[in-house]
């Protein structure tokens, strides 16, 4: 007999989704239909989203770049390296 602990998969409502991801439920619908957002499952005629997908979506995201931060080379997606101005080095 083995001994199964991995978690069963968690369910999310379209109520609890709407409140993880900023969007309308309509962008969301046409995103799904898109192929660029998890599709739902139809569980007893209600949709339910697998939580581990949207959370896989969420963090394919890309990070909103902050004031500040070093131009990135689109290239090969590292941050370039500023010179240092004068007064930086000083």
């Amino acid at each position: 007999m083995t001994n199964n602990t991995e978690a069963p998969p968690r369910l999310l409502s379209r109520k609890q989704l709407l409140e993880r991801v900023p969007l309308s439920f309509g962008t969301i619908w046409a995103k799904m239909r898109a192929g660029q957002f998890p599709r739902s499952y139809d569980i007893g005629g209600k949709s339910a989203w697998l939580e581990s997908e949207v959370e896989s979506w969420i963090r394919s995201r890309p990070l909103r770049a902050l004031k500040g931060d070093a131009p990135v080379d689109m290239t090969t997606t590292q941050p370039k390296q500023l010179k240092k101005s004068k007064k930086q080095r000083s």
